[in-house]
């Protein structure tokens, strides 16, 4: 029974098959497409769809942090499903919540269904993406950064194409062919995964130590960047696009900039996973920081032209997909095996805490200062530079959670 169970588990499949490994990574990642491709649905088609229903532009910042409350709760549930329970029949589970609300965000009527659907969409998001980022983490550690760099450029495209699909599907009264899509898709992501992902991941032995135990200062100061980000990216993704109008730019202008970030994302995070797998993860983590004071600095420090926004948000997107990969990756390096996808689930829990805040906090900010310019300066580059700070401490993790495939082997054989 024991032999059989070991056979059938993700990483058995994978040692024997290339093509498997391709197969199951790929199905996988065309999670986090979905993902992206949902959440810059409704933050870049926010503010028409509030337009269209008629209801007031606060609430996009509201339904935003149902969105990310929704992702908060089942992050941590995600994690913990990764570490003790079947992979397999998390991902079907995360994603039947994520297809059916995020289909239903297209024939939202007024701002209670806006609210209720996108907080029960945050649901699916929360549990896949620790699911998506651990199974992709642990399949060759020695190259966790180039893998987790395949979930990050799927988010990346989504985050792209999203956009388009909003303006060439929707009209002056209708907004729900885009949300349609991504419901049908994550439908048929259903299926595959039902089709050919084995139960478990692979066979683990007991921890050494509770997960707790790891909660040290390192590993939370790259937790607590994580906090920083969300607020910084949850405010700017909930009101970049009504900037973006307020400085002149035409609806054609706004979507070509708006999704650059997506661009910007799908470049960086390879060669940033190859910086942190070969060199430092630390110094990778330095580098997006940087990208990321310089390219909030420029949009809110300035009165950015059409040319400099295209630049700034381009610089932003390259910083997300350094920091993306390389700051899963280091929190799963934090810990043993047996923990990886709690640590992931934390890492991701805390950072749509941080999410909640970013965008009532933008909106609030707003209505005080009734200037984005300064509103953005403090919910998105003070946070940028908090997160700069707290990686400039933080020391790189002494103990990686496994180190080789032979103790892989061995785990297995010790189950």
């Amino acid at each position: 029974m024991l032999i059989t169970f070991m056979e059938n588990t993700v990483i058995a499949n994978i040692r024997r098959s290339r093509a498997r490994l391709i197969l199951l990574a790929g199905i996988v990642v065309f999670g986090m497409f979905l993902d992206g491709f949902d959440a810059d649905l409704f933050f870049f088609g926010g503010t028409f769809i509030l337009k269209i229903i008629h209801i007031n532009g606060f609430l996009l910042g509201v339904a935003a942090t149902g969105f990310a409350g929704g992702i908060a709760v089942f992050s941590f549930i995600g994690g913990y499903v990764f570490d003790k329970m079947s992979v397999k029949y998390g991902l079907i589970t995360a994603l039947i919540l994520f297809s059916i609300f995020s289909a239903l965000t297209g024939f939202v009527t007024n701002e209670y269904e806006l609210v209720a659907f996108r907080f029960i969409t945050g649901f699916g998001v929360g549990m896949v993406q620790p699911l998506i980022y651990t199974f992709m983490g642990d399949l060759i550690p020695s190259s966790r950064g180039r893998f987790l760099a395949m979930p990050a450029v799927l988010f990346g495209l989504g985050l792209f194409v999203a956009p388009y699909v909003f303006n060439m599907f929707s009209s002056r009264t209708t907004f729900d062919v885009p949300f349609i899509i991504s419901g049908i898709l994550g439908m048929i992501l259903i299926i595959l995964t039902f089709s050919v992902m084995p139960k478990y991941y692979m066979a683990k032995q007991r921890p050494r130590k509770g997960f707790y135990r790891y909660l040290k200062m390192d590993l939370m100061l790259a937790v607590l960047s994580m906090f920083a980000w969300g607020i910084g990216y949850f405010a700017y993704n909930s009101y970049y696009s009504s900037f973006l109008v307020s400085i002149g730019l035409s609806a054609s202008q706004d979507t070509l900039v708006f999704s650059l970030f997506g661009i910007g994302l799908i470049i960086s995070a390879i060669p940033g996973a190859f910086i942190g797998d070969k060199i430092s993860r630390k110094y990778a983590l330095l580098l997006a920081a940087f990208l990321y004071v310089l390219s909030t600095g420029l949009m809110f420090l300035t009165h950015m032209t059409y040319i400099e926004a295209i630049i700034a948000t381009l610089i932003f997107g390259l910083g997300y997909g350094i920091y993306g990969v390389n700051i899963s990756a280091i929190v799963q390096e934090f810990v043993e095996v047996s923990w990886t996808g709690s640590a992931t689930g934390f890492l991701l829990g805390i950072f749509n805490i941080g999410a909640l805040l970013g965008g009532p906090l933008f909106g609030t900010v707003l209505g005080l200062t009734h200037s984005y310019f300064k509103s953005g300066e403090i919910t998105i580059f003070i946070p940028m530079m908090a997160l700069m700070i707290m990686l400039i401490i933080m020391k790189s993790p002494d103990y990686k959670s496994i180190d080789a495939e032979d103790e892989r082997m061995e785990l297995g054989e010790n189950a």
